[in-house]
């Protein structure tokens, strides 16, 4: 106590006590926006509501904590979309601790600032948590079950997502719900293959959040259809857009080839959906992603070039999209380097539809490739111009352009 010094400082507000307690803080390190925005909460609560909200704080930062997905893990990613989603604008973490500290403050006469009861609020984020460990670690929702829809963008490793999921998180309807969520998927998708510019997603994504939480618990499945062609709807020249993208994918390239992966097994599973049936009784969406070696066995899928590409340059058009596919490992190692024509058996007994749909289809039973035709005929391709004997160029092009129309009409189906 003989060392101790205590300084005192007159303040002209509470924003500069914050300011000056984040900088001289005992610890000696510098405290972010969640730590502050922890502090405005206890300093308007009494001591006999302390522990509750200590204790509900707690519960959200650890399970935050446990979330795979790293920029998930800070509190400062659950608070800021919660700010954005009640402001409609998108909100810098510096600007946190106003936004907060005014909702929590019982004295704050601004009425376009919606206040807050501190206990309310520290629930509402330990229950918000719970929601985010869902959406990104096992895409599910509590109520509504499994959402396949988000493994998606989440193989193509966006976090974009996550804020309007939350704005959307208590829609009670669970049609509505599953509607607005494959929106939001669809949305993400198209923003991460086309190489739309951050800036410009990131700007609609807060306006997005603030229109569903405006519409309330009991959203309607017209009024989801309204506000994702209010804010999100893609245009005609987005779609050009991305056309052009994937066509310049390269296998070569670890950043495209991890495109061209979740493209491939997103557009399997859905045509193994439409079909009722999957490799394995129990497979599921996320098998169809997997690449690497598991502890509990071997990969899934390899990614087999149609036409072998051995002694090609890497940008050959062999890397293109529209010359692969996917394939058992086992099967992809043994052909090696065999030509187009000497696959047919094995894309055939591939248990992936859209796989078997390299070949004639001859040893399917009618109604399945009846199935297969129309599912191709519904995104607008109406006749097969590949050929495995005669695989070639045009045998390519017309491959991507199937699996293009096959994205398409995804991206525009909710």
């Amino acid at each position: 106590l003989h060392t101790i010094r205590f300084v005192e400082l007159q303040l002209g507000s509470q924003d500069e006590a914050i300011t000056v307690y984040d900088h001289i803080n005992d610890r000696g390190l510098p405290l972010s926006s969640a730590d502050i925005i922890k502090n405005r909460i206890f300093q308007h609560v009494n001591e006999s509501q302390f522990t509750e909200v200590s204790t509900q704080w707690i519960i959200m930062t650890k399970t935050l904590g446990t979330i795979e997905i790293g920029s998930l893990r800070d509190p400062k990613f659950l608070l800021r979309a919660i700010a954005s989603a009640e402001k409609g604008q998108k909100v810098t973490y510096p600007s946190l601790t106003g936004i907060f500290g005014k909702k929590l403050d019982p004295k704050n006469s601004d009425k376009e600032i919606k206040k807050e009861d501190p206990i309310g609020f520290a629930y509402d984020l330990a229950e918000a948590a719970a929601f985010l460990k869902n959406y990104g670690e096992d895409c599910r929702h509590d109520k509504h079950g499994e959402l396949s829809a988000l493994a998606f963008p989440k193989e193509l490793n966006s976090i974009q997502q996550y804020p309007i999921l939350l704005a959307a998180r208590n829609i009670q309807d669970k049609e509505v719900f599953r509607r607005v969520v494959k929106q939001i998927a669809n949305r993400t998708a198209f923003y991460t293959l086309s190489s739309e510019r951050t800036q410009d997603f990131e700007s609609l994504v807060p306006k997005w959040a603030h229109e569903i939480e405006k519409a309330g618990a009991r959203m309607t499945l017209q009024k989801a259809d309204e506000i994702y062609l209010k804010c999100a709807n893609i245009s005609v020249e987005g779609f050009s857009r991305l056309e052009s993208v994937l066509r310049e994918l390269n296998y070569k390239s670890s950043g495209d080839r991890a495109k061209i992966r979740a493209v491939l097994a997103h557009l399997s599973w859905i045509l193994d959906e439409k079909m009722g049936k999957h490799p394995t009784p129990n497979t599921n969406i996320y098998d169809y992603f997997v690449a690497k070696k598991q502890q509990n066995g071997p990969a899934i899928w390899h990614i087999d070039h149609i036409q072998p590409s051995q002694g090609v340059g890497k940008e050959s058009p062999l890397h293109g999209l529209g010359n692969l596919t996917l394939m058992y490992p086992t099967d992809n190692m043994a052909l090696g380097s065999a030509k187009p024509a000497a696959k047919i058996t094995h894309y055939a007994q591939n248990p992936v539809y859209l796989t078997k749909s390299l070949t004639d289809m001859s040893a399917l039973i009618a109604k399945e490739k009846t199935k297969i035709e129309k599912h191709f005929s519904d995104a607008g391709v109406k006749e097969i111009k590949w050929d495995l004997q005669n695989w070639n160029q045009n045998s390519i092009d017309a491959r991507f352009n199937l699996y293009f129309a096959l994205l398409k009409n995804d991206l525009t189906t909710y």
